[in-house]
C-alpha cells in the first residue's frame, strides 16, 4: 500500500472481463456498478454486476478494483440458498439466532414434546385397566 488513491476499472474493461468470465449461451442485458448490493452477494465493495438473459438468470459479480470474478449467482444457487436458510432457520437472512421463525419453531417443538409426554402419561398412568378374556375393555 502506497496510501495513494485506489483506481477502479471502467465499464468497458469490466464488460470485457465479464464476457471472458461468462461461459453460458445468453447475452449480457445489464452491467452496473452497485453501491448497495443484493443479499445474494456478500463480498467486498465496490462491485460490478453483470446480468445475463440465459435460463439460469446468471449474475456475475466482478471486483471493481482488481477485475477479479468475485462470485457467480444462478437460479439453482438461489434455490440452494433458500433451502440452506430453511435448514438453518434463517429465512430472513439476518444471520441471527433470535428470529421470529426460530422462536415459533422452538415453541411448536416444545408444545409437541409436552403433548407427547401428556399422551404417554395418560396411556400409562391414567388409562382404565383392561378387563375381559381377550384384553378388551367392556363395551
Amino acid at each position: 500500500n502506497t496510501g495513494g488513491a485506489i483506481l477502479t476499472l471502467d465499464k468497458g474493461a469490466i464488460g470485457a472481463m465479464a464476457a471472458r468470465f461468462y461461459k453460458g449461451d445468453g447475452t449480457m442485458i445489464s452491467l452496473e456498478k452497485l453501491s448497495e448490493t443484493p443479499r445474494e452477494y456478500q463480498g467486498p465493495h465496490p462491485v460490478w454486476q453483470a446480468q445475463y438473459n440465459d435460463r439460469a438468470k446468471t449474475r456475475l459479480y466482478i471486483n471493481a478494483q482488481t477485475g477479479q470474478l468475485a462470485t457467480v449467482r444462478t437460479r439453482l444457487w438461489r434455490v440452494f440458498d433458500f433451502m440452506w436458510r430453511l435448514h438453518i432457520m434463517d429465512i430472513t437472512g439476518e444471520d441471527s439466532f433470535n428470529t421470529w421463525w426460530l422462536r415459533l419453531t422452538s415453541f411448536l417443538a416444545l408444545l409437541f414434546a409436552l403433548t407427547g409426554i401428556g399422551l404417554l402419561w395418560h396411556r400409562i398412568v391414567l388409562r382404565p385397566r383392561v378387563h375381559g378374556k381377550l384384553g378388551r375393555r367392556p363395551v
